[in-house]
C-alpha cells in the first residue's frame, strides 16, 4: 500500500516539473511576427538650408544664373525652376482617390480637404491640391541652387511643382495675421508598400531657389494681413517645393498634414504620388 502511495506522489511530481519546464520555455519564446511585421518602420527628419552667399542677389535677378567656367567664363546656365504665376486649372480633374496610404491621389489631379485650425492664428478653409509636375535633383543640382543637404545615398531629392488653392475662407484669429499662414502644412514622404507606408522622411524647403512657393506666396499676399470678419476670395498659388525622398523606393508619396485641431495622428495625413 505505501508502495503504491509512494509511486503515485513520484509520478506527480515528475508530471509537475515537465508542467514548470515547459512553461518557462514558452516564456522565453517569443511570439514569430508575421511578414507584414517584419517591414521595419523608420521616420527621420531631414534638413536642408542655404549656403551663405550674396543676399543682394533676388531669387530671380538674372545675374544669379551665372557660372563661372574654366578661366573665368560666366556660362548661362538654366534654372531649375522657372517662376510660375499661376496655372490654368480648367482641365485639370478632380481626384477621386481616397488620399490615404491605400488610396493616394494620382499625379495631376486636384484633391479637396477642409481644415478648422483654432488658436491665435485659426480659420476655417476648403484647400485642394493639385502636383503637376516632379523633377529629380541631383546633388550637383543641389550644390549649384547653394542648397546644403546631408551626405547621405539613401536619400534623394525631387522638385515638386504644385498649385494649392483655398475656398470658403472663414478667419477665426484674435488678431489680424498674414494670409501667407493659410497654407497647407508641407509635412515630408513616405514610402509606400502594399497599401502602408513603411518610412518616413520629415522635412522640405520651399524658398531660396527660383520659382519658390514661398515667393509666390508672398508676391501675390504682398505680406497683407487679413482680420476675422473681413471679405476675402478665393485664390490659388503656383510654385515649387524641393522634397527629400527614400532614393531605392519603388513608390514615394508626396505627404500633407491636415492641421485640424484635435484630429487623430495618422488620419491626418494625405498622400500624393509623385510619378
Amino acid at each position: 500500500m505505501k508502495k503504491g502511495i509512494m509511486f503515485i506522489f513520484c509520478l506527480i511530481l515528475v508530471v509537475s516539473m515537465m508542467f514548470a519546464l515547459s512553461a518557462c520555455g514558452s516564456k522565453d519564446e517569443a511570439p514569430q511576427p508575421t511578414p507584414s511585421q517584419e517591414m521595419a518602420v523608420t521616420e527621420r527628419e531631414i534638413d536642408m538650408e542655404i549656403n551663405d552667399r550674396d543676399d543682394s542677389l533676388g531669387e530671380n535677378d538674372p545675374d544669379e544664373n551665372q557660372a563661372e567656367g574654366e578661366g573665368g567664363l560666366e556660362l548661362e546656365k538654366e534654372p531649375i525652376a522657372s517662376v510660375v504665376v499661376d496655372r490654368d486649372l480648367t482641365d485639370v480633374r478632380g481626384s477621386t482617390n481616397d488620399g490615404d496610404a491605400e488610396d493616394p491621389v494620382q499625379l495631376g489631379t486636384i484633391y479637396f480637404w477642409n481644415e478648422q485650425r483654432t488658436g491665435d492664428y485659426g480659420f476655417n478653409a476648403e484647400f485642394g491640391l493639385v502636383v503637376h509636375d516632379v523633377r529629380a535633383l541631383s546633388r550637383q543640382d543641389l550644390d549649384d541652387m547653394q542648397i546644403a543637404i546631408l551626405a547621405d545615398d539613401s536619400v534623394g531629392y525631387v522638385m515638386v511643382e504644385l498649385t494649392y488653392m483655398v475656398n470658403n475662407l472663414d478667419m477665426k484669429s484674435a488678431e489680424p495675421m498674414f494670409m501667407s499662414m493659410v497654407s497647407p502644412s508641407f509635412w515630408g514622404s513616405r514610402e509606400l508598400r502594399n497599401g502602408r507606408y513603411i518610412g518616413s522622411i520629415i522635412g522640405s524647403m520651399d524658398y531660396g531657389f527660383d520659382g519658390s512657393l514661398s515667393r509666390a506666396r508672398d508676391d501675390y499676399h504682398n505680406f497683407e494681413k487679413q482680420a476675422t470678419g473681413d471679405p476675402i476670395s478665393s485664390h490659388q498659388i503656383t510654385g515649387s517645393i524641393i522634397v527629400p525622398i527614400t532614393a531605392d523606393a519603388d513608390v514615394n508619396a508626396f505627404v500633407i498634414q491636415n492641421m485640424t485641431n484635435g484630429m487623430d495622428y495618422e488620419p491626418s495625413f494625405m498622400y500624393f504620388l509623385l510619378r
